[in-house]
C-alpha cells in the first residue's frame, strides 16, 4: 500500500457556485484542507441547503471521488466495462490532494437524476489559526432549489411560476408542490451556520 501524502495544514477559502443558473447561486464558506471529501459533502450539503437525500460525486478530470468505490477500486460493472477512470474513496481522501492552493478547483454533483453540478475553487489560502474548529460560511447568496424539481429546467419552471402574473394550471401547479414558504432570493447564514458548528474540522 503507497504511503499516504502528508499536507501541510492550512485554511482555505473555497467558492461554491451551483452551475447554470443565474443569478448566481453561491457558498463562501472556511474549511481545513485536512477534512476529507466526505467531511466536504457534508458541508456543501448544510451550506447550500440540500437534504442529503441522493448520491454525490467530486471530480477533477478522470478522476471521481466518491463513498461507493475504495481507492482505486472498481466493482464489477467497471471490471465488464473498463474504462480510463480513476475511483477514490471519499472518506479516505484529504480534500488537499486536489483543493490546496489557490484557483484549484474541482466538481461536485450532487442527485444524479437532477444532475445539481457545483463548481469549488479555492478563492484564498487563509492563516492557519488552530482555535478554528468548525467551518464556518462567509457569503451566502440565494436559497439553492427545491430538492427533486427536476433539476435546472424545473427550477427555472418555479421561478417563472412565481413570477408570473396571470398564473395557469400548470403554474399553480408549481407552487403548490413547492410550497408557499420558497424565496429563492433568501438564505439566512446565521443558521447555516449554526449547523455546520456540529461539524469538526
Amino acid at each position: 500500500m503507497a504511503e499516504k501524502i502528508k499536507y501541510e495544514p492550512k485554511l482555505l477559502l473555497l467558492r461554491i457556485k451551483l452551475e447554470y443558473i443565474r443569478p448566481f447561486i453561491v457558498r463562501k464558506v472556511v474549511v481545513r484542507n485536512t477534512i476529507s471529501f466526505a467531511d466536504l459533502h457534508d458541508i456543501i450539503q448544510i451550506t447550500m441547503g440540500w437534504e442529503n437525500e441522493h448520491l454525490y460525486s467530486f471530480s477533477k478530470g478522470n478522476i471521481y471521488i466518491d463513498d461507493d468505490h475504495g481507492d482505486d477500486e472498481k466493482d464489477d460493472f467497471f471490471n465488464l466495462f473498463p474504462s480510463r477512470n480513476k475511483y477514490l474513496s471519499a472518506s479516505n481522501n484529504p480534500i488537499a490532494r486536489f483543493l490546496n492552493e489557490p484557483k484549484d478547483k474541482v466538481k461536485y454533483e450532487y442527485d444524479f437524476g437532477d444532475s445539481w453540478l457545483h463548481q469549488i475553487s479555492v478563492s484564498k489560502v487563509l492563516e492557519n489559526d488552530p482555535r478554528l474548529i468548525h467551518p464556518v460560511c462567509k457569503k451566502a447568496s440565494r436559497a439553492c432549489p427545491p430538492e427533486d424539481c427536476g433539476g435546472v429546467y424545473g427550477y427555472y419552471r418555479i421561478l417563472n411560476a412565481l413570477n408570473s402574473e396571470e398564473k395557469d394550471e400548470d403554474d399553480e401547479s408549481y407552487l403548490e408542490w413547492v410550497g408557499e414558504d420558497y424565496n429563492p432570493e433568501f438564505t439566512d447564514i446565521d443558521i447555516i451556520n449554526s449547523w455546520l458548528r456540529k461539524i469538526k474540522m
